[in-house]
């Protein structure tokens, strides 16, 4: 399983860095498309993105990519409660509390 990261040039240079091959840099006019091509590959356990390019999707998408655990759908960057929305993803796709 790879981990892919979707986002603005800016967000995803990092993850690059850090090693990450599979990689797609996005506009605001071509978030949506790209997203759902991304969602069909078979490969993708983990799909990182910016809370911010979330909060841009439509909400049948928000709910899809919240609701999915596989690939599993993180968000970063932004939200006060993330750690808390970072613990129930992997909870509900690992099956366990890692927490505790």
């Amino acid at each position: 399983m790879e981990v892919a990261v979707v986002g603005s040039a800016d967000f995803v240079t990092g993850f690059l860095l850090a090693g990450v091959r599979k990689t797609f840099i996005t506009t605001d006019a071509d978030l949506e498309p790209t997203l759902k091509e991304v969602l069909k590959e078979e490969d993708i356990g983990i799909l990182i993105m910016n809370s911010d390019d979330v909060e841009k999707l439509s909400a049948p998408l928000r709910i899809a990519l919240d609701d999915s655990v596989e690939p599993t759908v993180i968000s970063i960057g932004g939200a006060a409660d993330e750690r808390t929305h970072l613990r129930e993803k992997i909870k509900r796709s690992v099956g366990v509390d890692l927490w505790k």
